[in-house]
């Protein structure tokens, strides 16, 4: 068995001058797009230009040949300003740059994936998915410190971990034939198990959260769907579904950093006295 993990094609596209590319009604996912080689024999053409994408809607080689896809990454740049704001009105002891790397993260991943789907690059790729990985990693520590009251230095073992179990969840998928949600179905699963986990913890503080994380868990459930059958679906639906991708996503990590947050401003609300240690004599 040979592990091959979900990736964007490379696409190669001739574009003739005056004419944008089209995609016939009815035709396979990417067909219908002008691929012809360029030839100094044929003038009109520009020089070929790779796309390194694999989503329904893009149409061409051009910055805004995905509009959906570039214009719904508005909802992340949103959800950074709610948890910013979020965070601006916690109010604790402690400094705030735990939580406030949230919102950072998040508007990062605007950038990221804004970049990919008008640019179409491989740069942009690695800075769409490898935002979000910060984001899961950085949480993933953060939630182990806020909820199960580890020290820093030691839930930063929970990085690594999670990195050993999204490869594991990759490979398991694999052998079962579903390599479209990648790496996010580790995050799906983690949302659930560590939902669960609260919910059956044995501190009535954090069983609450149980409930949340895994109504968190059944959105992106519904969010990571519509990303994995964007390509499918392409003939009934020529625009895709990755855009609800982003819609549902972005709720996903506003919700997730609100949880954070309030989790956070619970720790830290309680300011008791110093304790005033007694001498003898």
């Amino acid at each position: 068995m040979r592990f091959r993990p979900h990736t964007p094609h490379v696409r190669t596209i001739a574009t003739p001058a005056g004419n944008r590319h089209t995609r016939r009604s009815g035709a396979p996912p990417g067909a219908g797009h002008s691929r012809s080689a360029p030839s100094a024999d044929r003038p009109g053409t520009v020089q070929a230009q790779e796309t390194f994408s694999n989503y329904c809607e893009r149409i061409g080689p051009g910055f805004w040949d995905e509009p959906l896809n570039a214009w719904t990454n508005l909802a992340f740049a949103v959800a950074a300003v709610g948890a910013w704001v979020l965070v601006s009105r916690a109010r604790g002891p402690e400094r705030r740059g735990t939580i406030r790397a949230l919102p950072v993260i998040i508007f990062l991943i605007f950038l990221g994936s804004g970049a990919y789907h008008t640019t179409a690059t491989r740069w942009g790729a690695v800075a769409d998915t490898g935002f979000i990985a910060v984001y899961l990693l950085y949480y993933i520590v953060l939630f182990v410190v806020l909820f199960w009251r580890l020290e820093w230095r030691v839930a930063w073992l929970a990085a690594p971990l999670f990195v050993g179990f999204t490869l594991l969840t990759a490979l398991l998928a694999d052998f079962a034939g579903l390599r479209g949600p990648g790496m996010y179905l580790s995050a799906l699963l983690a949302l659930l198990l560590l939902g669960g986990a609260l919910h059956f913890s044995a501190d009535p503080a954090v069983r609450p959260y149980g409930v949340q994380y895994a109504a968190i868990g059944l959105l992106f459930a519904v969010s990571l769907t519509l990303r994995t059958l964007d390509r499918p679906l392409c003939d009934l639906v020529p625009f895709g579904t990755h855009f609800m991708w982003h819609v549902l996503n972005a709720c996903v990590l506003y919700l997730t950093a609100r949880l954070a947050v309030r989790r956070w401003q619970e720790l830290h609300s309680e300011s008791p006295a110093p304790a005033v240690a007694e001498r003898d004599g």
